[in-house]
């Protein structure tokens, strides 16, 4: 025989035997290569239309081109079986899913073939039963309740006229327990569906009805009058009232008196459409909780005893009120206990033109002072906001703390408090102060006053020495001078004229004293220096006073954070005691507590505002 290999053999050598016979062009007795189920999984690259024997599984599988699968009717054994030539559907092969539409027909379906043991419960819904199909002869006795019955199964035009009457109903046919909740409501019912006529006499009993079967929710609206209570109509004006018998009957308004006894009113001078009662204590309750108010009166109402006002929240509505009482008291009418931090006071409501605001004057708790907020927020009767302006035609305290700027008909006051203090135990005259009106000295010219202690006299003179040209730098020389005769003495060689000394002498004459001489020593000045000395009264601890007085210092802050501000001696360099000024940004003197520590020589100064800061300090020199 020949082989022919058209394509797509590829092998290292081939055996031939009698499993194949290709001169007949078919394969004989052909084995299929048989691999496990794990093996099958394992084979890279399988091509569509291969076919494996899956010695595992004892089945014959194909490849679909995506994956392996079970070759004929064995492949779906879940639902049918294939053995000895017969298929059998196994319990549960067939579902709706699984049947075409209309595969099943009556006419296929062979007489009694359906019962009750072949369907399965629930299996026959309102939807899978045509109209008319089953009629009365179709029921089993009892085979029909609510469970089986949709919802709205059961209507009107569903039931024939006159199909339902009592002789077609047994006896208890219809109770309660036969009647789902709910299964009988106005919308199954036509229009007079339900009437006296079709209600025997004393059909509906007691025993017919289930507790609570008849509530308020059943029975429309206006439904229950008069004519269907066992009681007869009264007259106009009249109310139910009952006997606590179960009998009810009408009767007529009756004024009587109402305990306790010094309390009296009558029914027709109330309002009537509210409850009237008292309770076992004898507290009179006009109204009850659910009325708003419990009491009103629309005219005068006066109450000659006192008045005990309880609750959470009174309100007054009044245009007016007086009171006799000269003093309000806040805060409870027994003493407090413990501080309960909360403020006392006066809120009041106003508009600014612009916006509702809130006020408040009174005591404020926590920084125990009066105070009055013209925009306040009240935080569980805590008070805080924008401090108020206030106009008084005199004020009398004993301490008045000016936190920002002091005024004095309406001109802000620049000096300094240790400035002003200046002025303690002063005991000029009005007329002797009012020589400064008109004073075009500047703070500085004035300042330099600051701790003199010589007569208007010395002064004079001070303005006649300017008049002759001596310096400060000159009378500098003169600081100090504690000359002594030896030093003295060394004016020997002296080659000034008699004249010159006899001027000395003319000096002596004017009573210049030897201590007043000794502060000469080591002088260098001229005979024209020292006769600007002439008249001079004035002791070395005066004139010291003036060297001492001579040092100043300017500190600037360019961009002070507010607060406090500390100078020290390693800064500024003077002694105590100085004069201190401050101005702002805009050279405007500000008003600062200024502490001064003498032996340290520290200056600080507390309460500043916050930016530019400079400060003028003038004291002794270190």
């Amino acid at each position: 025989m020949a082989l022919k290999i058209v394509s797509g053999l590829s092998a290292t050598s081939i055996s031939l035997s009698s499993y194949l016979d290709l001169a007949k062009n078919e394969l004989r007795n052909a084995q299929i290569q048989n691999l496990s189920t794990t093996q099958i999984d394992a084979i890279s690259g399988p091509v569509q239309g291969q076919f494996v024997y899956d010695s595992t599984l004892d089945k014959l599988k194909v490849y679909d081109g995506s994956a392996w699968t079970l070759v004929g009717a064995a492949a779906d054994e879940t639902t049918i079986t294939l053995s000895s030539n017969t298929l059998t559907i196994k319990d549960g092969g067939v579902s709706a899913a699984k049947l075409a539409s209309s595969a099943v027909t009556s006419a296929k379906i062979a007489t009694g073939a359906v019962t009750n043991a072949k369907l399965g419960a629930d299996a026959v819904t309102g939807a899978k039963i045509a109209d008319d199909a089953i009629d009365s002869e179709h029921y089993v006795d009892g085979s029909i309740d609510t469970a089986h019955l949709a919802d709205d199964a059961v209507t009107g035009d569903k039931i024939a006229a006159l199909t339902i009457v009592t002789g077609n109903i047994a006896a208890d046919a219809v109770t309660s327990a036969k009647i789902a909740d709910g299964a009988v409501g106005t919308a199954k019912l036509a229009d007079g569906g339900i009437s006296t006529i079709k209600i025997g006499d004393s059909q509906v009993t007691t025993d017919k009805l289930a507790t609570d079967a008849v509530t308020k929710a059943k029975i429309a609206d206006n439904s229950v009058d008069i004519a269907r209570l066992d009681v007869t109509d009264g007259t106009s004006g009249q109310f139910l009232s009952t006997n606590g018998a179960g009998v009810l009957s009408f009767v007529s308004q009756a004024d009587e008196d109402v305990l306790p006894i010094n309390l009296a009113f009558r029914l027709s001078e109330i309002d009537t459409t509210h409850t009237q009662n008292y309770d076992s204590t004898d507290v009179i309750k006009i109204g009850s909780s659910t009325n708003t108010p419990d009491v009103q009166v629309t005219g005068s109402f006066i109450i000659d005893g006192n008045l005990t006002v309880g609750g959470t929240t009174t309100t007054v509505n009044s245009t007016t009120i007086t009171v006799d009482d000269p003093v309000f008291t806040l805060g409870g009418d027994t003493a407090p206990t413990s501080d309960d931090n909360k403020d006392r006071g006066i809120e009041f409501r106003y508009h600014n033109g612009t916006a509702a605001k809130v006020g408040f004057f009174g005591y404020d708790d926590s920084e125990r002072v009066f105070t009055f907020f013209s925009d306040a927020t009240n935080t569980a009767e805590v008070f805080s906001g924008t401090l108020g302006d206030a106009k008084f035609g005199g004020l009398t305290a004993g301490t008045v703390n000016a936190s920002s700027q002091l005024q004095i008909g309406g001109v802000a006051v620049t000096a300094t408090a240790a400035e002003l203090n200046i002025l303690d135990g002063v005991t000029a005259t009005a007329a002797e102060l009012n020589i400064l009106d008109g004073v075009t000295a500047t703070a500085a010219e004035i300042n330099t006053l600051d701790g003199f202690t010589g007569t208007v006299a010395d002064l004079n003179y001070a303005k006649a020495l300017n008049a002759t040209g001596v310096t400060a730098a000159e009378f500098n020389v003169l600081d100090g001078i504690t000359s002594t005769t030896a030093e003295l003495n060394k004016l020997d060689g002296f080659t000034g004229v008699v004249a010159d000394l006899n001027y000395a002498k003319d000096l002596r004459a004017t009573g210049v004293t030897a201590t007043e001489f000794d502060t000469l020593d080591g002088i260098t000045a001229s005979t024209a220096e020292l006769n600007k000395l002439d008249g001079v009264t004035m002791t070395t601890n005066q004139i010291n006073s003036i060297v001492d007085r001579a040092g100043r210092y300017v500190h600037t802050e360019s961009s002070h954070g507010g607060g406090e501000l500390q100078i020290p001696n390693s800064t500024h360099g003077l002694t105590f005691p100085f004069h201190v000024t401050i101005l702002d940004g805009d050279g405007n003197m500000l008003l600062a507590e200024v502490v001064q520590t003498e032996g340290t020589d520290l200056i600080t100064i507390q309460d500043l505002p916050s930016g530019k800061i400079t400060v003028h300090i003038t004291g002794g020199l270190g």
